[in-house]
This record gives structure tokens, sequence and C-alpha cells, in this order.
């Protein structure tokens, strides 16, 4: 009789230990499951950040396309520095001058139509090219923006999505990375960079929203931002020499987006800021805008996106386009965001023409922060007696482009 009584109560302790490791085992399945789902979005959002970036707590600017101001000139902000004329040879000859760099005591101006990257040093001496068109290993299909940092060149081929890096001494090619296409790049360092892709280039892996800009980190896109509609590809913008998508001034860089009229500063992170918006009191173009609409807006007049941003202190400058004409503005942002200038400029005390150009510093260097770039043309010079001893030489209407410099007057902060 014991010995039933022990076994029935040996049963029911059985079931009982039997529940609990049912339960304990649901249970700790459906923990494991929230752990394991907790991780997957922390790793999810940790890698991939989506960032809106807003206008609602910086200045406004309106202007006026149509309306010129002009409360200075510009020989009252800037002065005559000095003229470069580039070293004119069969190998040297610039077709279309893409973009200027400035590293040490030479200049790096970027062809893209001929896809090679002329040096100079600061006397206008030519001094070498780099090339490497082609599809073998180490050669590119384009060249759509470049940039130096640690003694490497990193050229971007924005149509194939890569970003080509070489040894700047002995322009041995060293690796490649696999990037977004696009137009324009930002380099930190050898792990960390940003795409700007202009009009763009949807994310392949994620086939959802589209932006035009990318942060890399250890090479892997973490972050996207400036939404984008993707009705706009195939679309394009009129830009002159020298326009950038990223501008860096002391140690702040700044970017730009297609027909966004917002200026936008880069965080250490990666992360985009907004600077300043500029109202030209016209709709742009909207993520959600259907194929039509976005046809009827480029077929109507309508400003350009600005392009050829500099800064000096409290002042900036850029550029856009409007009934085919090419305006700058000036604004001073010490006195509640003023606008001091809106019109076509002109340097009357030179008798010079004007095609303000940007230029990258790759090593900042304190002077050329203070000095404005103009591009001339020989065929565009016209001699006069306030200009004609401003060249040594005989104008070769052939000839190579020159850099005209001039100085900042006004450095107060």
């Amino acid at each position: 009789m014991k010995k039933a009584r022990c076994l029935k109560s040996l049963k029911k302790k059985e079931g009982g230990i039997s529940f609990l490791i049912l339960c304990y085992s649901k249970w700790r399945n459906y923990i494991i499951s929230i752990l394991c789902a907790t991780v997957f979005f922390i790793f999810l959002f940790s890698c991939r950040r989506y960032s809106v970036s807003t206008t609602n707590e910086i200045g406004s600017i309106a202007i006026s396309e149509t309306d010129d101001i002009s409360l200075i000139d510009f020989n009252s902000l800037f002065s005559l520095s000095h003229i470069i004329t580039l070293e004119t040879k069969e190998n040297s000859l610039i077709k279309d001058l893409t973009k200027i760099g400035l590293y040490k005591e030479y200049i790096y101006i970027l062809d893209k139509d001929q896809k090679k990257i002329f040096v100079f040093d600061n006397k206008g001496h030519f001094i070498r090219e780099y090339f490497h068109f082609g599809q073998s290993k180490g050669e590119y299909i384009s060249i759509d923006d470049f940039e130096i940092k640690d003694e490497n060149l990193f050229i971007y081929d924005g149509l194939k999505g890569y970003i080509y890096i070489y040894d700047l001494i002995s322009d041995i090619f060293i690796r490649k990375i696999e990037v977004l296409k696009g137009s324009g790049i930002k380099i930190w360092d050898n792990n960390r960079f940003a795409i700007n892709s202009g009009f763009g280039s949807a994310n392949p892996k994620e086939n959802k929203q589209n932006f035009s800009y990318t942060f890399y980190d250890s090479e892997r896109p973490v972050l996207f931002d400036i939404p984008y509609n993707e009705n706009l590809m195939g679309y394009s913008q009129r830009f002159d020499y020298g326009a950038n998508y990223f501008y860096c001034y002391q140690d702040t860089t700044f970017a730009l987006f297609l027909l966004n009229d917002t200026i936008y500063y880069l965080n250490d992170n990666g992360s985009l800021s907004p600077y300043l918006h500029l109202n030209f009191g016209v709709d742009r173009p909207s993520v959600k805008d259907s194929r039509e609409t976005i046809n009827t807006y480029f077929k109507e007049k309508s400003p350009s996106s600005v392009f050829s941003f500099y800064k000096f202190y409290n002042q900036i400058l850029f550029s856009y386009f409007f009934d085919h004409k090419r305006k700058y503005i000036i604004i001073d942002l010490s006195s509640n965001n003023k606008v001091l200038f809106n019109g076509i400029l002109r340097d009357k005390e030179n008798k010079l023409p004007l095609r303000i150009t940007p230029y990258s510093q790759f090593n900042y260097n304190l002077e050329a922060e203070n000095q404005l770039l103009s591009i001339i043309w020989p065929f565009e010079f016209k001699k006069s007696k306030e200009n004609e001893h401003l060249f040594k030489e005989e104008i070769n209407k052939e000839g190579n482009p020159y850099l005209i410099y001039y100085n900042y007057l006004r450095k107060t902060k």
C-alpha cells in the first residue's frame, strides 16, 4: 500500500516537473525570440540610419531671381591678387575644367571630358597627368570627382560606382571600393567617406526610398539622407566650371544637393545638418511628384540649383542660373542674413570677365582660404588699357585657361 502511494506521488511530481520543464522551454524560446528580434533591430538601425533633415530651425532667405540687388560691388569686396597662366602643351591641353584642387604647392585640374587629372605647379608649369581609362584592373571608365588624402589619390567613377585609390607619388593602383553611383565624394579617411548621388542612385540592396546622400563607415553604407524622386533620374542641371558637391572651409564641410535649396553642413559622424535655406519662391519637385509633373517642371523657366559656394567669415557667395544667365548672390550672415548682391558680378576695376570657380583645399592653407578664383579662357579675354599690363605674354586664343586669384578684403569675424 505504501509502495503504491509512493509511486502515485512520484508520478505527480514527475508530471509537475514535466509541466515546469515544458513551461520553461516555451518561455525560453519566447525570450530568445524577443532577444534575437531586439538585437536584430538594434543592428539594423545601427547599420542603416535614415535621416530626414529639416529646415525649421535655421534661417531662410528670400531670393528673387528677377529683382537685382546691388548694395555693394565686386571690387569693394575683392582685390586682384595674381594671375597664373597654365602652360599649354600638346599633352596638357585642358578641354573641360571640371574641378580644381590644391595640394601643397600643386594645382590639380580634373578634365572630365578627357578622363584625366592634370597637375601644374603654382607658377603654372605642367608637371604630370593621371590617366587610367580602360576596363582592366585599376582602370575606370569615367571620373566624376577626386580627392587627395594622406598622399593617396581617390578617383570616383560615378558611372560604375567605384572609388579607385592610387599612390599619389608613384601613381600605383592600390585598391578599389564598391559604392553607389553618383556625382561627388567627400573622403574622411581610407574607410569613411560620403557620396553625393545628385539625382540619385537607388540603394541596390533595398529597393525602397531613394536618397541623394550616403555615408560609409568601414566601407559599408550606414546612413542615408536627402530623399529624392526617382522620376528625376535621367535629368540634368546646367552648372559652370568647378561646381562641386562638397565645399570645405576651415574645419567645416558644406554640401549642396540638386533642386534642394538648403545648404547643409556635415557632422563628424557623417550626418547632415541644415545650415541655411534659400527661398526662391518656386516649388521644387517633391518626392511624390509624378513623371508628368516632373516633365512640366523642367519645361518651365525656373532658377537652377545653387553651386560654386564660397564662405568668407560672415559672408557667403554662390551662383545659380536663371533665364540662361549666371547670377551671383552675396549674403552677409552677421546682418541678419542680408542679401548684399543678387545679379551679374563684374570686375570693373580690371575690366576682366568673371567666372567665379570654387576650388578644393586638400591641405589647409589660410592664404588660400581668403582667396577667390575666377577662370578666364583666352578667347573670352578682351584687351584694354586697364588690363593689358596684367598679361606679360601674348594671348594664345587656343591655350589653357587663366587662373585669376582675388583677395578677400573684409577679414573680420
